[in-house]
């Protein structure tokens, strides 16, 4: 049998949370919080995987990668995911389950329902390589704390003995008789003249690193080009095969209040949108306020189209 629907299912729903196969039922991923206690672990958080045999309307998402990956048309899709369904349900019907990848199993009880069981094990993209984080008591981190602000007197005082004496040879002239002035004289030239040719080859490198300071902050001025969206998320409220019945489709719900609607053609299939964004996440929170404010609305979901 072919499991190509399985396979898209199982890289769409990490993504799309719900994804329905048509006439079979919808996957939902529900997140379980957490688990975190004093004294304890914080855990990584989970995810549930869960079967809605009443979710049986197309939401055009596994359709979408049919018409990507096979360059077929929307009808020719929707067909083949109809002949997956039909020769599932008969195997189902012998009473053995059927795998659905690695997300799960589905079987059919004695009274012909069809009932889902996740597998453990499976790990959503989002949590791969994450582990449970140890808690600390806030008394450990105190005595840390304060063991640690100990150290720091030791460490500055030494460092102002070292300071000190570095300066004591720098600045001290060697000694000669007060009533010598030649002898005197002669010491303070020496060491004059020591500090103007140490001055003179620290003006080179002074000279250099102003160069190289100044060249940094032109160069930080330039704006730093902004990455380009690749894709444009559709919020989809309904979807027709032909773009008269769109059209049709298109006045209805703009009569039911909803103004600000479009129609988008993609792979042979006409989708009445209500927004289109460049970035994911603001898609996503798009819906969930449009679905709660919205409940008519309540099946809409987010469409992907590359620019």
């Amino acid at each position: 049998m072919e499991n190509k629907v399985f396979t898209y299912l199982e890289f769409a729903l990490p993504i799309h949370n719900c994804v329905t196969i048509p006439e079979l039922g919808g996957f939902i991923v529900n997140q379980e919080e957490p688990l975190h206690h004093i004294d304890a672990n914080v855990c990584v958080p989970g995810y549930m995987i869960t079967f809605n045999p009443d979710l049986k309307h197309d939401d055009g998402v596994i359709v979408s990668y049919y018409i990507r990956d096979g360059k077929m048309t929307y009808n020719a899709a929707l067909q083949k995911i109809k002949d997956f369904v039909k020769g599932l349900k008969q195997e189902l019907s012998t009473q053995k389950p059927v795998s659905c990848g690695r997300l799960g199993s589905l079987y059919m009880n004695k009274e012909g329902k069809l009932l889902f069981e996740a597998n453990s094990s499976f790990v959503f993209p989002s949590l791969y390589g994450l582990t449970a984080v140890g808690l600390s008591n806030l008394s450990n981190i105190n005595r840390r704390e304060s063991a640690s602000r100990k150290s720091f007197p030791i460490k500055y005082t030494l460092g102002s003995i070292a300071a000190a004496l570095v300066a004591m040879f720098l600045f001290t002239v060697p000694s000669a008789n007060v009533s010598n002035n030649t002898g005197l004289q002669g010491a303070i030239t020496q060491q004059s003249g020591f500090i103007y040719s140490l001055a003179e080859q620290v003006k080179p490198l002074l000279e250099a690193d102003s160069v190289k300071v100044l060249e940094t902050k032109v160069e930080s001025k330039e704006p730093e080009a902004q990455p380009q969206s690749l894709r444009t998320y559709y919020i989809i409220v309904g979807g027709e095969d032909t773009q008269s019945r769109a059209e049709r489709l298109l006045d209805k719900i703009k009569k039911s209040g909803l103004q600000s609607v479009n129609i988008l053609e993609a792979g042979g299939r006409f989708r009445i949108y209500v927004a289109s964004f460049s970035d994911k996440p603001e898609a996503e929170g798009f819906l969930d306020t449009f679905r709660k404010e919205n409940p008519k609305y309540e099946t809409a979901w987010l469409y992907s189209k590359r620019n």
